[in-house]
């Protein structure tokens, strides 16, 4: 699926998270020059195929948002005290999509 999006990726992070999951974190700015965050998780589907969900986080919204994540994030922890989160880190990186020619490109979905 292809759509033109109307705002402006400002900064995108990608999170790879295990073999079918992958996360991106943009920080979008809209045409009134405001600034909102998408989080976007695309998983592989065995067909081939590639399933997204997305959610948008506004700048009103997001210190709520990252309260509430720290501690659901907390809270997971302290119900799985012998798992060792740490074991599946893998770094996560600024992302710069780019097309054929190496030059960068906006994403579209």
């Amino acid at each position: 699926m292809s759509f033109k999006n109307n705002t402006e990726s400002v900064l995108t992070y990608k999170v790879e998270g295990g073999k079918k999951r992958t996360y991106y974190l943009d920080v979008k700015q809209s045409r009134t020059t405001d600034h909102y965050l998408v989080l976007t998780e695309c998983v592989k589907k065995l067909d081939g195929t590639t399933e997204r969900h997305k959610i948008f986080i506004y700048k009103e919204d997001l210190n709520k948002f990252l309260k509430a994540l720290q501690q659901a994030s907390d809270g997971m922890k302290k119900l799985m005290p012998d798992f060792d989160f740490n074991g599946y880190d893998k770094q996560y990186r600024e992302y710069k999509p780019s097309d054929s020619t190496g030059e960068e490109t906006e994403m579209s979905w």
